[in-house]
């Protein structure tokens, strides 16, 4: 059977040492309901005061969530906030231990590897390549099939061009099961 190959369109930032916390969420203030998009480390910065006010946080954005000409305004609020990482509320601490942990006998097993770095991630598309039904025996397969699969996609007129912008990178997880 085939292997698939799945293509994902990423930005990545690298792991520095931040004082800041970027959240993403949608909120329903008629419900009081609160759906957590991401929340990551960030370089940018808080103003000390705001209106010779002291602040641990800052509003970025704050928006319907979609207006529609026949009902108007959405109830949701898109949500775009910062924090200084000591002031961080427990909800959004929590939603960041959940997604940035990993299971160390996954981390043992998993590699990354670049198969075209044009540059810095911050002002490429990075492309990754996911394989699945690649077995722990067969993570040099994957490797090959991820290579040929760019080589193969930017060989090809429409992309060829096109090349400079991206990085391409492969990320193999080995699964329980070939195919």
């Amino acid at each position: 059977m085939g292997k698939i190959c799945f293509v994902i369109l990423s930005l990545a930032v690298s792991n520095l040492a931040f004082a800041t916390v970027h959240v993403q969420q949608i909120h329903n203030p008629k419900i009081d309901t609160l759906q957590i998009l991401n929340v990551e480390n960030t370089p940018k910065t808080i103003p000390k005061t705001i209106n010779g006010m002291a602040t641990h946080s800052q509003v970025l954005r704050s928006f319907p969530l979609y207006v529609d000409e026949d009902t108007g305004a959405s109830s949701e609020i898109y949500e775009e906030l910062l924090f200084e990482d000591q002031y961080l509320p427990t909800l959004y601490k929590n939603y960041m231990d959940q997604t940035n942990s990993v299971d160390p006998e996954l981390q043992r097993e998993s590699e990354v590897r670049t198969l075209v770095l044009q540059g810095p991630t911050k002002n490429r598309i990075n492309l990754t390549i996911l394989g699945d039904g690649y077995t722990t025996n067969e993570k040099q397969k994957f490797f090959d099939d991820a290579q040929r699969i760019t080589d193969d996609l930017f060989k090809a007129k429409t992309f060829s061009s096109y090349l400079p912008l991206f990085n391409v990178f492969a990320v193999f997880l080995p699964s329980q099961d070939s195919g």
